[in-house]
């Protein structure tokens, strides 16, 4: 029955030609399409690649100029370092609210180490402090004489030798520390999006946790070391979103309803293609147009949610394109149903053809007679279809029917009775389209530069309330000529008074194509309905707003709620994660499994308020969350611990093992199976970024200590070619990228610094 219907509205899209472009496939050369990797050859995205690169190039120079340097100290690379994890690859407003939450991660892992420190040598006693100290004294002075090294020099070396340990300042240290990585391991893991605050709060307390309890006396401005390259890492970055091709988010969002706009002018294409000009359409290009319309517009989302903060300077502002939003959706939604309709027509056709073969097969089959079929069973020798034969053949009665006289007939009666009306109003919306996407890309081309001319703005005005008016009117007579037409085409079968003459089977079959007809119809009068209020819209912001002027934020309070609410939409063009929470799904299970115990009158022996409480505390420990914290504590512990041993702290510190620490604790994630996807993307991460880092060390200064003046022509080029796996690669492979990067900066940094 399902098929009889999309049969009988196959008319109206009738697939008898060849294939033609743009829907249809491509048959020669020059149609394939190019390597994805080539898809960003365009301006947009050379000009955020351009951006990040100069930000990551101007930062890295602050290695090779001396007195930067010698100020900043040999984590000047880290100003590199933290633009390959937070580039400024979109938004300015996005791109401070992401370094906001790193500055507070910093913030917090400082004030918390200050806090750490004082109480950890509070925790030895002032006499005990007092005689290290001198032994101290006494054994510096001693090596200085044998080895002519200044006193000084000599002291401090034995304090990071392990000198001045103790096991009491170490445990304070250990414990107040990793109390924290606990709290902020714990709070990434339930909202991540202070993925940053723990990671950057992290990484400066891991310098209190191996650096502090090796030094006899108090020095808040310990982290001062990675504070400011970031600080300024941070800065170069927002200078450069500012300076190069800045963009907003009243852009961005236009900019992608524009590029939904123009795609969904393809069901239109190919329903003019197969309709009125009889060709054959490419089932796969149709469903990766769909996908396409579906990835741009879940794409655009995250830009959407903050419209509300948004700084801008053009012709509409927030609330301006917010409006244009849901007719948009709606226009999507109704032109995405006719590519479906498209696409089970196609699918049908695909099994009807197969059902057709096998009909032809069954006619030969008849022919071999009972003897030989047992002949055959006996020998081994087996038929094709052997499984569900007998189901599949049952069906080649429909195809007899559809392949009859009286359904081709029919077939043709419908085209005809549609292509007529669909001649005037399939043209005209397709026009529509094209105005309200010229009309999108000539407002958000009026900004600060390039602005239109008073007299395009107004003829796109004119035309869009030209095309609206068309539509309209169009709309109507569509309605009432297709239904008359459709009917007509079949008005034999009623009687005077408008009921059926009979009930047969011949009847059924075009009452099923009368309803086909009017699907079809539907599908046609939403689409314009959809397209019209779109027009609408278009035209009254058009005529409300006429110059361009500089619009401020509103709803401010939007960004609190984005800090604290789980379900708000993240600022991110990566890949989310589908998963879902094994927790809730968890909950929810129990508290189905109540109800059900409840409904079938089941008692529930509810236990204590201790066993509760003692209950929750135990689940609250061991879930997804707890477990990952816990693990976190783990290694950094387990990794910390060289830095306080006597015997391996002078190795741990003159070998930056600070960096080990840190890169376990990055590793680690919730999941076990992105933690093996974090392993092997780090794995290839680290050897990719250690050949480009090698290979631009050696360019840059072959066989000598560094030249300040290759390196940074050398950078110039490695980092674009980073820079563009960092922001172009698949998020799957955002770890690797970052990896990458960071690896070769440490190399090219540590080897020019330590020199």
């Amino acid at each position: 029955m399902a098929r009889s219907t999309h049969e009988a509205a196959a008319p109206a899209i009738s697939s008898e030609a060849t294939e033609a472009s743009p829907i249809k496939a491509s048959t020669s050369p020059a149609g394939k399409k190019l390597p994805a990797w080539l898809d960003h050859f365009n301006a947009r995205d050379l000009k955020v690649l351009f951006r990040c690169s100069v930000a990551a190039w101007v930062a890295s120079l602050l290695i090779f100029i001396s007195p930067t340097l010698q100020t900043i100290g040999t984590a000047s690379f880290f100003a590199t370092l933290v633009l390959f994890m937070v580039p400024p690859n979109g938004i300015v407003f996005i791109f401070l609210l992401g370094t906001l939450t790193l500055v507070v991660g910093m913030g917090i892992g400082w004030a918390w180490g200050v806090i750490v420190m004082k109480a950890a040598l509070a925790a030895r006693p002032a006499a005990a402090t007092q005689g290290q100290l001198q032994a101290l004294g006494q054994q510096a002075a001693s090596l200085a004489k044998s080895s002519g090294q200044p006193v000084t020099v000599v002291q401090s070396q034995l304090i990071y030798e392990g000198a001045m340990l103790d096991a009491r300042v170490s445990a304070v240290y250990f414990c107040l520390i990793c109390f924290l990585v606990y709290v902020l391991s714990r709070i990434r893991a339930k909202n991540p999006k202070f993925a940053l605050t723990q990671i950057f709060g992290i990484i400066i307390m891991d310098i209190f946790i191996t650096i502090g309890p090796l030094l006899p006396t108090f020095n808040g401005t310990l982290p001062k070391i990675l504070i400011e390259p970031a600080a300024i890492g941070i800065g170069i970055g927002l200078v450069c979103n500012i300076l190069f091709f800045p963009t907003s988010t009243s852009y961005v969002v236009l900019e992608g309803m524009e590029a939904v706009v123009r795609l969904l002018q393809g069901p239109l294409d190919a329903t003019v293609s197969s309709l009125i000009n009889a060709e054959h359409l490419d089932m796969k290009q149709l469903q990766a147009l769909k996908m396409k319309v579906l990835a741009l517009w879940q794409r655009n989302e995250p830009a959407l949610a903050f419209l509300q903060l948004d700084f801008s300077v053009s012709r509409w502002n927030a609330e301006d394109v917010r409006s244009l939003k849901e007719p948009i959706r709606r226009a999507a939604l109704s032109s995405l149903s006719l590519l479906d309709f498209h696409i089970a027509r196609l699918g049908g056709e695909a099994k009807l053809e197969r059902l057709r073969g096998m009909m032809a097969d069954s006619d030969l089959d008849s022919e071999i007679t009972p003897a030989e079929k047992m002949s055959d069973k006996s020998e081994g020798k087996a038929r094709p279809w052997e499984a569900g034969r007998r189901q599949l053949l049952e069906s080649l009665s429909l195809v007899r029917a559809f392949t009859s006289p009286e359904h081709e007939a029919l077939r043709q009666d419908m085209l005809e009775a549609l292509r007529k009306p669909c001649n005037e109003i399939l043209p005209a919306c397709q026009e529509a389209i094209a105005s309200v996407a010229n009309t999108i890309h000539a407002v958000n081309a009026s900004r600060w530069f390039g602005k239109a001319s008073e007299s395009k703005m107004a003829d796109l005005l004119q035309r869009c309330e030209t095309h609206l008016s068309t539509l309209q009117t169009l709309r109507a007579s569509f309605a009432v000529e297709t239904t008359e037409r459709v009917i007509q085409s079949t008005a034999g079968i009623f009687d005077e008074s408008g009921k059926l003459k009979s009930t047969d089977e011949a009847t059924m079959h075009k009452v099923r194509g009368i309803a086909g007809g009017m699907v079809f119809e539907e599908q046609i009068l939403v689409i314009v309905d959809a397209w019209c209020k779109v027009l609408d819209q278009v035209v009254a912001l058009m005529k409300a707003r006429t110059r361009v002027r500089l619009w401020l934020p509103r709803g401010l309070r939007y960004a609190v709620n984005w800090v604290f609410r789980k379900s708000a939409v993240a600022p991110v063009i990566a890949a989310q994660s589908t998963d879902v929470d094994p927790d809730v799904i968890e909950e929810q299970s129990k508290a189905a499994q109540e109800s059900l115990n409840m409904s079938r009158g089941f008692k529930v022996r509810r236990r204590s308020g201790f066993g509760r409480i003692v209950l929750g505390t135990y689940h609250w420990l061991i879930n997804a969350d707890g477990m990952y914290a816990l693990r976190m504590v783990v290694v950094t512990i387990a990794l910390a611990i060289p830095a306080v041993i006597p015997s391996s702290a002078g190795l741990y510190y003159r070998e930056k093992g600070l960096w080990a620490l840190i890169m376990g604790q990055t590793t680690l994630v919730i999941y076990m199976s992105d933690f093996t996807l974090s392993i092997a993307s780090r794995f290839i991460g680290t050897i990719v970024g250690g050949v480009a880092g090698l290979v631009g060390w050696y360019i840059g200064s072959g066989n000598g200590p560094g030249n300040s003046y290759g390196l940074a022509a050398v950078m110039a080029v490695v980092i674009v070619l980073l820079m563009w796996g960092r922001i172009f690669a698949s998020p799957a492979l955002l770890s690797a990228t970052i990896m990458g990067g960071a690896t070769c900066i440490l190399i090219i940094g540590y080897s020019f610094d330590d020199t």
